[in-house]
Formats: structure tokens, C-alpha cells, sequence
């Protein structure tokens, strides 16, 4: 199967109601993905956070097609966001 039809995982989104940064930062890594983007923590890149929730981006949105993003739920709140490559 051709690598650009699969799903890539782009962001892990984990809410902050039930993740602190290091725990947040801790289930990350869990999970088998970096918790720093571009060797920056999620509270030191503009697209790192929202009010409710961390955004842990594992690659530049730029890199995928544009109108692929899913969603796939994870535990504990938290959800992947997942796209196909260009």
C-alpha cells in the first residue's frame, strides 16, 4: 500500500480539565509520540494550546492534504488528529 494513502498522526490533543502540562506531557509519550514540536513544550508554540485543551503537534499540517483531517478518540478525552500526506 502506497504510504501516502495511509493516515499519519499530525497533532495528540489532550484536555487540560484532566492533564496538567507534565501529565499531559507524560501521556504523550506513553502513547509512543514527542512531546515537543521543533524542540519547543506545547505552552511555547502559538498552535500548542487552546483554552481547553494541549495540542501536541507531531508534524506541520502543511505536510498533509488538506481536506483529510480526522479525528480518532483516545482515552481519558484526549483525541489524535490524523491526515493523509500530500
Amino acid at each position: 500500500m502506497d504510504s501516502k494513502n495511509t493516515f499519519k498522526v499530525q497533532s495528540v490533543v489532550l484536555p487540560k480539565d484532566k492533564f496538567n502540562l507534565e501529565k499531559a506531557e507524560l501521556k504523550v509519550k506513553n502513547l509512543g509520540y514527542k512531546p515537543k514540536y521543533m524542540n519547543k513544550r506545547v505552552n511555547e508554540y502559538k498552535a500548542g494550546q487552546t483554552i481547553n485543551f494541549w495540542r501536541f503537534r507531531q508534524m506541520s499540517p502543511l505536510k498533509f492534504e488538506k481536506d483529510s483531517f480526522r479525528m480518532k478518540k483516545i482515552d481519558n478525552g484526549g483525541f489524535l488528529v490524523i491526515g493523509k500526506l500530500k
